[in-house]
């Protein structure tokens, strides 16, 4: 079912309002356009194979009949019928309004009748839907909008987020102590280290001491090879593998 409200509110509220009394007035029961605007004094058409267009004016460009503002058009040719009502009639610049509300388009209109400045006033307290700093932040998500966040706040958010490995601030201040181009097999990078360089053949002149690997039989390698050795800390002897045994070497 549609029905064409004849007289155009100017508010959410007195749209519900009219269609309200309208419903109650017919109590939802079929009723033709005819009904509605036999009243009209305008010139209509209540036979219209299409709806209207810029051409049906107050000139009959359109070979449709002359118009008015407040004529009516009924578009015999959907299911249900649209109505329409001429708001301007200038020639060939025609403007008609849709004015058929469908009994699906009530909880639209109870929607738009609960909203009032406040829901949608910037300067507005409480109940605000939507904002101006809102709507700034939603053009803000674009793909191709540069403002989206700033370097500093994407930065800050990577930093905080403890699920990243940051590297961060102290992260590149350490790596900022190495040496350019550092070389781990130069003598005097390893010696400042504290460390030595081991080749095929050794000599120790130093006064100081070699530090064997140290376990309990227990902890003995799982895979030993022969010329391992290590200081055994349940015998309290050093031993080598040699020949496929453990022997002690003192």
């Amino acid at each position: 079912m549609a029905i064409d409200l004849i007289t155009l509110p100017e508010s959410p509220a007195q749209w519900a309002n009219k269609l309200n009394e309208t419903i109650n007035a017919v109590n939802i029961v079929d009723v033709t356009l005819s009904d509605l605007i036999a009243t009209s004094t305008h010139p209509n058409k209540l036979d219209g194979t299409s709806a209207p267009d810029a051409n049906d004016d107050s000139a009959n460009t359109g070979s449709n009949g002359a118009f008015e503002v407040g004529s009516f058009w009924l578009d015999t040719t959907t299911s249900p019928n649209e109505a329409y009502r001429c708001m301007d009639a200038t020639p060939t610049a025609a403007v008609w309004l849709n004015t058929t509300v469908e009994v699906g388009d009530l909880g639209a209109l109870a929607v738009l009748d609960s909203l009032d400045a406040d829901d949608i006033s910037d300067a507005a307290t409480t109940n605000k839907f939507v904002t101006a700093a809102d709507i700034t932040t939603l053009g803000n998500t674009s793909g191709t909008n540069s403002g989206d966040m700033s370097d500093a706040d994407v930065k800050t958010a990577y930093e905080n987020n403890a699920d990243t490995n940051a590297f961060n601030d102290a992260a590149v201040t350490k790596l900022g102590g190495i040496e350019a181009l550092a070389d781990v097999t130069d003598t005097t990078n390893v010696t400042a280290a504290g460390a030595a360089i081991l080749s095929s053949d050794n000599t120790f002149s130093s006064t100081g001491f070699l530090d064997l690997p140290s376990g309990t039989t227990a902890e003995r390698p799982g895979v030993p090879v022969n010329g391992m050795l290590r200081y055994n800390d349940t015998t309290n002897k050093f031993e080598g593998y040699e020949n496929g045994l453990w022997v002690n070497l003192i």
